[in-house]
Parts: structure tokens; C-alpha cells; sequence
């Protein structure tokens, strides 16, 4: 909340989340596993339709180059019964920061302005290594806009600038990860058969435990 406490117990959002999540589970269509080579390795030998996550996959799919052709990127499904939802989100990303203790603030600021947050240049060079801008005029540049052999022959990188100019924004405070894990926790204990309503309680108190309150 902006008031910097949990919103967790009588968030509506949330509970549609996890009952849409345990739907999934339960009718097959979403498969779960327990680590990141597992999870890699479902979508890359062809056991499953695809995977809904952050731009930065796109390296681990095209590892499976006998796939090439058979991937495409796309807009996200909306969440059914949610107000606001939208068909874009985010996952992951970096941050630039000039800090307090800066020698010349001014300076350093206007480094950020004129290479991340104003050239395309730069944004053209680093793509080839997989660093992709969501910054929005970059999405216009000529190597943007170069097919991708793998995906269909799709322009995607500009197509994924695109999808971050319509991701909602939302609150990530100091306590976001410690919030996430007792969510995360929630969810598993709900698709187990806990008690939903029971697990969000759980999971406010131990987010409220963890700030301090």
C-alpha cells in the first residue's frame, strides 16, 4: 500500500491470481517445476506451448536450435475479473541511480540522460549481446526492426519496446521480496489444498513481522 503496509488479506486482485493459478494447475495447463534447469529444459525439449516471463528467455529459448521457427512473441492473457488488468506486465529489469555521495551528480546525470535514456546508438550496439532497451524511441531504430530468424522471422525486439510502453506501473518498496516469498508460499500451500483466505492471513502477518510491524 502507499501507506507501506501489507496489502495481502483483502487484496481482491491477489485471491483472483491464486484461484486463476490453481485452475491452471489443476486442469493440466500449467506445469510447475522445482528449478531453473527444469524449467528451461520443459520448454526447450518441446514439452510445453510456451512460457510467459521477462525478454531476457529469449536467450535460454534459442539455445534450441532445432526449434528455430516454431517460437513467436506475444502479448500476455489479461487477468479474467481483475480491474485495470492488462495484457502487458514485467519481469525483471535494471535500474540506473545517482547517489547521494556522487563527486559530480550533474555530471553523472548527464551521462544517464544522453547514453540510456537518449541515444539509440548505444542501444543499437549492445543488442547483438542480448541487452534489450525498453526504452521507447529505440523501438524505432533500423536494428530494432531487423527480423529474427528464430521467431518467425518477427521483428521482436521492436515489438517488445512496444509491449513495455503499455506495462502498468506498481509499487516496489523495500520489503517487495520478502512480500513475494510469502506469497509465493501462500500459493503453494493453497494449490496443495490449505485454506485460501487462511494462507493470505498467514502470509500478512509474516510480511508485517518481517517490516517490523
Amino acid at each position: 500500500m502507499l501507506d507501506g503496509t501489507a496489502n495481502i488479506v483483502n487484496n481482491d486482485t491477489l485471491k483472483i491470481v491464486m484461484e486463476t493459478y490453481k485452475s491452471l494447475k489443476d486442469a493440466g495447463v500449467l506445469t510447475e517445476v522445482n528449478s531453473w534447469d527444469e524449467y528451461v529444459g520443459d520448454f526447450v525439449s518441446g514439452n510445453v506451448a510456451g512460457t510467459i516471463n521477462g525478454c531476457w528467455i529469449m536467450a535460454s529459448i534459442q539455445t534450441a536450435e532445432d526449434q528455430k521457427g516454431n517460437w513467436a512473441i506475444t502479448n500476455m492473457p489479461s487477468l479474467v475479473g481483475a480491474s485495470g488488468a492488462t495484457n502487458y506486465s514485467n519481469n525483471g529489469g535494471s535500474s540506473w541511480a545517482v547517489t547521494t555521495k556522487c563527486a559530480n551528480p550533474d555530471l553523472a546525470c548527464d551521462f544517464l540522460a544522453s547514453t540510456f535514456a537518449g541515444s539509440n546508438e548505444l542501444y543499437d550496439n549492445i543488442l547483438p549481446s542480448g541487452a534489450l532497451a525498453t526504452w521507447a524511441p529505440a523501438g524505432d531504430s533500423a536494428a530494432y526492426g531487423e527480423p529474427s530468424e528464430f521467431f518467425g522471422g518477427d521483428a521482436v525486439s521492436a515489438k517488445i519496446v512496444d509491449f513495455a510502453t503499455k506495462v502498468p506501473t506498481n509499487i516496489t518498496g523495500a520489503y517487495y521480496y520478502e512480500a513475494r516469498n510469502a506469497v509465493a508460499t501462500a500459493i503453494t500451500n493453497y494449490i496443495n489444498g490449505s485454506d485460501l483466505a487462511t494462507e493470505l492471513q498467514t502470509a500478512e502477518q509474516t510480511v508485517n513481522f518481517n517490516m517490523g510491524q
